[in-house]
């Protein structure tokens, strides 16, 4: 099938007429020129542009006057393009982007797929938030993301498709000693992967910081930017629509004037309910941080269990998992089991949280008590899972319930 060009590039020349006309739609007399008549080079979607939508807004007719076939006309008529002032000129920018098409003609259009770095977590030209509390594992999610995308792996946790790319991570809490020992331990040296530590050093509301920014991209080139965080860079009210939105924008453009994506790292405080766990509504403010953004991963737990929940993903949401790493020695993490959104406690879950006893026998009490502590789940889900599970069984020992292993057998 052949494809079609959604745009009409050939150019014409055009009588743009101006009327001077009052409010009751009568010639002004008081005008000197009662229309001012010029001439202009326009291609033939930019003039059904003007045609349709300025005609009336700015007292326009447009005329045309002939095509202009020859090299020779083309180059001199449209080198001496002349502007037709600045509302319709503005106008003119917006609609570029808003070419209508029927549907036949639309399907087609060779339209290229969506393309990902990550895979429903990174996409190309977009922007990604990874959001959570304090403490629970952004910066050493974001770096893993960092050393999948610069050291040539095929995944990231064995189930999310990577493509190679360079990366540009912008540290702007921890400071150089920690970053290189995180570094270090995850063993992320590449010459595609670029780090800048600078605590305290930017306020991306202040021109000369966006400035300082701008300049490195062009100098490393990246595909991926990663800022860590966007609470230690923006210092307005993050809970403000008003406030928030001009940053989003920033990072927009920066998308667009440099053709990378762009992942932040966000914390959420200050819940506005019981229960928050990190959830995108249960946070002041984490509407908009959501609603600007194409991808939003959101962490919550402890480092034994953290479920990672697809909040938003524009074409590809992935099914949430659980995953884990282990500080301070062993920081990739690792990937331990799909959940249902509102069950991230599985009877696998269950199965590494009594492993990491490394004992054949632990009472009830103990299980509840560390999977609260590592905000894994409550003590009536974890007994629930009890309940329902095929692996383990409670056995009485005095006054306490002891989890043990069902046997072989017993299965």
């Amino acid at each position: 099938m052949t494809k079609k060009n959604i745009h009409d590039d050939e150019l014409v020349e055009v009588s743009v007429i101006r009327k001077n006309l009052d409010q009751s739609g009568i010639l002004n007399k008081d005008q000197a020129i009662e229309k001012e008549e010029q001439r202009t080079i326009l291609k033939r979607w930019e003039l059904k542009y003007f045609k349709t939508v300025h005609k009336d807004n700015f007292n326009l007719e447009f005329r045309e006057v002939k095509s202009l076939v020859t090299q020779k006309e083309l180059e001199e008529r449209f080198n001496s393009r002349k502007p037709l002032g600045t509302g319709a000129e503005e106008g003119l920018q917006v609609y570029k982007k808003l070419i209508s098409y029927n549907t036949l003609d639309f399907f087609e259009l060779d339209i290229p797929p969506v393309e990902w770095w990550i895979s429903g977590m990174i996409l190309k030209s977009g922007m990604t938030m990874l959001s959570a509390e304090d403490n629970v594992g952004k910066t050493i999610f974001s770096l893993c993301m960092a050393k999948a995308l610069t050291g040539n792996a095929e995944t990231f946790l064995d189930r999310h498709e990577v493509k190679p790319a360079r990366v540009l991570y912008f540290d702007f809490e921890m400071g150089p000693s920690l970053l290189q020992n995180i570094l270090d331990k995850l063993q992320t040296q590449n010459e595609n992967f670029f780090v800048v530590t600078a605590p305290g050093a930017i306020d991306i509301n202040d021109n000369a910081s966006r400035q300082a920014i701008e300049i490195v991209i062009r100098e490393r080139e990246p595909n991926v930017i990663i800022f860590d965080s966007v609470s230690a860079i923006f210092f307005g009210n993050e809970n403000s629509k008003e406030e928030i939105t001009p940053l989003l924008r920033y990072f927009d453009e920066l998308i667009d004037k440099y053709d990378l994506s762009i992942v932040f790292l966000k914390h959420w405080r200050k819940p506005l309910a019981k229960g928050g766990g990190g959830e995108r509504h249960s946070y002041s403010g984490s509407y908009w941080w959501s609603g600007a953004v194409d991808c939003h991963i959101g962490l919550s737990g402890r480092p034994a269990c953290v479920s990672v929940k697809c909040h938003k993903s524009r074409g590809l949401k992935f099914t949430s998992f659980n995953a884990q790493f282990t500080p301070p020695d062993d920081l990739v993490w690792k990937f331990l089991n799909e959940f249902k959104d509102g069950c991230r406690f599985t009877e696998e879950t269950l199965a590494e949280l009594f492993k990491s006893f490394n004992a054949d026998r632990v009472k009830q009490m103990d299980l509840v008590k560390k999977a609260k502590e590592e905000k894994m789940c409550s003590g009536k889900t974890l007994t629930d899972r009890i309940k329902e599970s095929k692996l383990f069984k409670v056995e009485k020992e005095g006054k306490c319930n002891v989890i043990i292993k069902v046997s072989k057998d017993e299965k």
